[in-house]
């Protein structure tokens, strides 16, 4: 047995944490009892930490957590790193195949794997046969090296010949694998360092204490305190609460001026923006000058809103006490609804579907003669995308709105028509007191402009902002002051799913240059999942939420599982009697399963067959979150966003029943550019849902996919 110093810094690996959340609770309640332990009195008798025999590094030890299960660690002096936790002989076997190194390149402490005796290792690279090149040809040992491969690792990199077998290669740390497969994907040497935290060339050797606190360290490992230990013992602490990404740390803790995260689907962006307002928060904490000051997480719809709101009370619920909330988080449309309400608006905000909407275009529709060529639906999306979404309330306004990407020309007299039209229905929603969404942001733009209101807000943090409209991000821009750590931005167009679209620069919102920032890195899904819901998207132009088009160049993920099973089959009667089949494959006492559709109507049909088979189900309603619980969940694909299972099935994916036939009626849009604008919008939402899959998804249909919808 080891004699412990009489005090111990302990930090804890990624690695140890990720095995925490395979062994049963007990043991990881029993684990953080004994770390708290160690952290409080090192010296005592019962700790067990005792070095492991037979390794190739005699700074591994071995702690005893019951009978059944081991925790190792490595020690050098003071300092103790908890890495991984199995039952005995797999803890043991763990520790004997690693030897640790200080790497002065990336300054943190990495793995070297004994691949001989790796008892499990996947297959190694192929050996690179003369006639065709390494993919890592091109860059120089030096070169490599920079990036953060190890010297021990170059035979390995060098033999690699596709980006299969990047991850393949179990000596391969996360580091290595990051830094080649974004070689690989055609980033420069010089983005490569810049993501993986790489700002600059080490001035000297750092010493195994000074690489356990570094700040790429910090993606990895944890040094813990007090407080952790005590949130950790009261509840299960998740990976994505404790560990970001050095790239993700810089943005969620350095930035100070507006900032713009894009990424893709499971690249992390609201994790970010979830541990921005939690590191924003605890500067006002820390202020007693900034007493009942806020920090605003919102995002466009309310189901969104209340998973963000769970997630950052399991983070961080100091900043959500009842009693001086730090944190307010609340999805837009209900912000401004209760602003307006407590200041006697003295109109109801309605959306589209309203009956009192309808009435008042079908007595417009009724009174005015349409111009020619024109429809009712062209009327009524002209309203939506360019006067209400650009604000226009002058008929000089409209004569020199831009339209572009509106199909559609529009002559000088056939505005002056619609113009009628719209001054109208406006005139018409003032005498019903009825207001849309976008009347709603203009007229807390205008309050605000007043000067007569002091909005407690110093930070606003705003999530999926791809689904907000222009009159939203101009609302937003007028909530806080331009100034250090304003607004802080996150989203991906590929998943924008509702009919807004707006440019920041447009709305005022300066985000060029450094302050817009894209993050690469999936870690929700696997490789394969990844790429199928990518190829739903192929050959779309998609924005940057900005002034320019879209690059997925770097995006990847580094986990690798089965591919995506496309299952055809000739009735929906056949798509209900596989997916039993397929549920009944699966563990539904450990493992959480999504089924998606697209309708309502579609997920209660899936949810009658299952239960009439003997099956348990939920279904996720609106401000209803169990997703993380294991079972057979039922959703629809707009509900699906911003939730994650083990896996996901699509169901009713055949050309017969998506895209929905009414897209198709020649009634149903104005011209072509607006259908395909609809078609863009469902490629999105089944791209969204394919991401919510970790690693299983099933896409089941009748028939063929549509050639309209997916290329």
């Amino acid at each position: 047995m080891t004699k412990s110093p009489e005090t111990l810094n302990l930090s804890i690996d990624i690695s140890c944490n990720l095995a925490l959340e395979k062994v049963p609770a007990s043991v990881r309640k029993q684990f953080w009892k004994l770390v708290q332990k160690l952290h409080a009195h090192p010296e005592a008798n019962g700790n067990n930490l005792e070095r492991v025999k037979g390794g190739s590094d005699k700074r591994m030890r071995s702690i005893r957590i019951d009978q059944g299960y081991r925790a190792i660690a490595l020690q050098e002096g003071a300092d103790l790193l908890l890495v991984h936790v199995d039952e005995h002989d797999k803890a043991y076997a763990w520790a004997e195949r690693r030897r640790a190194v200080v790497d002065d390149i990336t300054q943190s402490v990495r793995f070297v794997v004994a691949v001989s005796e790796e008892a499990e290792a996947p297959a190694m690279p192929p050996v690179k046969a003369e006639h065709r090149p390494g993919l890592f040809d091109a860059w120089t040992d030096d070169e490599l090296i920079s990036v953060g491969v190890l010297a021990d690792h170059l035979p390995t990199v060098r033999a690699i010949v596709d980006e299969d077998t990047i991850t393949a290669a179990p000596e391969l740390d996360e580091v290595a694998q990051l830094s080649l497969t974004g070689l690989a994907a055609g980033l420069t040497v010089e983005e490569v360092r810049d993501e993986i935290g790489l700002t600059e060339a080490p001035a000297n050797k750092v010493t195994f204490s000074e690489a356990l606190r570094s700040d790429i360290a910090q993606r990895r490992i944890r040094v813990l305190d007090d407080k952790d230990l005590e949130a950790f013992v009261e509840r299960d602490m998740a990976a994505w609460r404790i560990f970001l990404h050095p790239m993700q740390r810089r943005l969620a803790e350095g930035r100070k001026s507006t900032t713009l995260v894009r990424g893709g689907a499971g690249t992390g962006k609201t994790v970010v923006a979830m541990h921005r307002a939690r590191w924003l928060a605890d500067q006002i904490r820390r202020d007693p000058s900034r007493k009942g000051r806020k920090v605003l997480v919102t995002t466009f719809t309310r189901n969104l809103a209340s998973d963000i709101r769970q997630n950052l009370w399991n983070l961080c619920p100091e900043n959500l006490s009842k009693s001086a909330p730090v944190i307010e988080v609340m999805n837009l449309d209900a912000w401004v609804s209760e602003f307006l309400r407590a200041r006697n608006f003295g109109k109801t905000i309605v959306f589209g579907d309203h009956k009192d909407l309808k009435k008042i275009w079908e007595d417009a529709f009724d009174q005015f003669t349409l111009p020619d060529g024109l429809s009712q639906a062209f009327v009524k999306d002209e309203w939506r995308q360019i006067i209400q979404a650009q604000g226009l309330e002058q008929k000089n306004e409209y004569f020199r709105a831009s339209r572009t990407g509106r199909g559609s020309p529009l002559s000088r007299p056939m505005r002056k028509e619609l113009w009628a039209i719209y001054e109208y229905v406006r005139a018409r929603m003032v005498e019903q007191g009825i207001a849309e969404p976008d009347d709603g942001y203009r007229a807390v733009r205008a309050i605000l402009d007043a000067g007569s209101i002091t909005l407690p807000f110093d930070h606003i943090v705003v999530d999926e902002t791809q689904d907000m409209g222009e009159q939203a991000i101009r609302l937003l821009r007028a909530m806080v002051p331009e100034r250090e750590n304003d607004l802080f931005l996150v989203g991906d167009a590929h998943q924008r799913i509702y009919p807004r679209k707006a440019s920041m620069t447009a709305c005022g919102v300066n985000v060029r240059g450094r302050r817009s920032n894209i993050l690469r890195i999936n870690y929700r899904t696997t490789e394969e999942i990844r790429r199928w819901a990518v190829s739903v998207m192929t050959g779309q132009a998609v924005d940057d939420m900005d002034t320019s088009v879209e690059s997925s160049k770097g995006y990847r993920s580094l986990m690798h599982g089965p591919e995506p099973l496309v299952a055809e089959v000739a009735s929906k009667s056949d798509e209900l009697v596989n997916l039993v089949e397929w549920l009944k494959c699966i563990d539904l006492k450990t493992r959480t399963v999504g089924i998606c559709t697209y309708t309502r109507r579609q997920r209660d049909e899936v949810n009658d067959h299952l239960i009439a088979q003997g099956l348990k189900t939920e279904i996720l309603e609106r401000d209803s979150d169990d997703s993380s619980c294991p079972g057979i969940k039922l959703l629809t694909m707009h509900r699906s966003k911003g939730l994650e299972f083990d896996a996901v099935c699509l169901m009713f994916i055949g050309a017969q029943d998506f895209p929905p036939a009414w897209i198709f009626m020649p009634e149903a849009f104005p011209d072509d550019a607006s259908r395909e604008d609809e078609l863009q919008r469902l490629r999105s939402l089944v791209h969204v849902a394919a991401t919510r899959a970790r690693g299983t998804l099933r896409i089941s249909l009748t028939g063929q996919l549509s050639k309209d919808l997916f290329t």
